[in-house]
């Protein structure tokens, strides 16, 4: 049977806009829109995923409008299967703005309540057969099938040898209950989300403790600094690649979405983040969230294979 995973999570319409500087408090600034481009972290790393030829399964919750129209429409373009999207009508149309001010960004993402996601028992079977579940700690929490809660539906993907993987990016703001890492396999931090966990303590006893508390990996991604991958008995580092930055939107989903690939292909640890420093670099180098699903070819090209 093919391998293949589940990305869980939000898919949203990207609104570009230079604003050329973020403007003080009660002042007014024109903004020039420049395009409006599919995006979203977990939708993003699907695209990824699917793109280097891994078999990608996206699961959300949308309303039928056109908006949702053309974000599905361009996930099964990149060849992920949607068919287990659900949806809710009464939800307003999924977007994100971007204010560009040179190559930095200030992304503001409206929030709208989900109150669940019922799977259906296919659903559960095509989770407990995954390689992976590749979500956000409020993503997973909305999980049902019929009366099965999201805790129980974790226990049985990861007793059937699915791993759980999370995308620490937002969610680390909203919960700082360390039970959430109990039942994760691996977790990928950005820096800002990795410190807001130390707690005071240094980063390798940071990652020390995450893992004592049942994580398999601790991956932290340090931007231009490349990233640190924490294992029970080994850490390793990898640099970043240098690259004339266009727009750094989806660095860290391609990183992520790279990584699981390589490492379910039987790559190591660090196989897996130099290639997926690669992905991430050719990433950067194009406009727009999507930019580094660009297939196996261009990667390998910019890891110089």
């Amino acid at each position: 049977m093919e391998k293949y995973g589940v990305f869980l999570g939000e898919v949203a319409l990207d609104e570009y806009y230079d604003i050329g500087r973020w403007p003080g408090a009660g002042e007014k600034v024109y903004i020039n829109p420049i395009e409006s481009i599919p995006g979203g972290m977990v939708a993003n790393a699907a695209c990824v995923s699917s793109s280097l030829g891994f078999k990608t399964y996206f699961s959300y919750v949308l309303n039928r409008g056109d908006v949702s129209k053309l974000l599905i429409g361009d996930l099964n373009k990149y060849g992920v299967d949607t068919s287990f999207v659900a949806y809710d009508d009464n939800l307003p149309d999924s977007k994100v703005m971007l204010f560009m001010s040179g190559s930095d960004h200030t992304i503001l993402i409206p929030f709208y309540e989900i109150s669940q996601i019922d799977i259906g028992e296919k659903g559960l079977e095509l989770l407990k057969s995954a390689e992976f579940v590749y979500t956000t700690p409020s993503a997973i929490k909305l999980l049902r099938c019929g009366n099965t809660d999201s805790d129980e539906i974790i226990d049985a993907f990861r007793s059937s040898g699915t791993k759980l993987v999370f995308d620490f990016d937002v969610d680390y703001l909203q919960d700082k209950n360390e039970d959430i890492y109990k039942n994760l396999d691996i977790g990928f931090f950005n820096e800002a989300g990795f410190r807001s966990v130390m707690g005071g303590r240094e980063a390798d006893e940071t990652a020390g403790h995450l893992i004592n508390l049942g994580m398999e990996l601790v991956v932290v991604t340090y931007g231009s600094r490349g990233c640190i991958v924490y294992g029970k008995d080994k850490k390793e580092s990898v640099n970043a690649k240098k690259v004339d930055v266009v727009d750094v939107t989806g660095a860290g989903d391609t990183f992520c979405a790279s990584f699981m690939v390589e490492l379910t292909s039987g790559k190591s640890p660090r196989e897996a983040a130099l290639f997926a420093t690669s992905a991430a670099a050719v990433c950067i180098s194009g406009f727009g969230a999507r930019s580094g699903a660009v297939g196996r070819k261009t990667v390998l090209e910019m890891l110089g294979k």
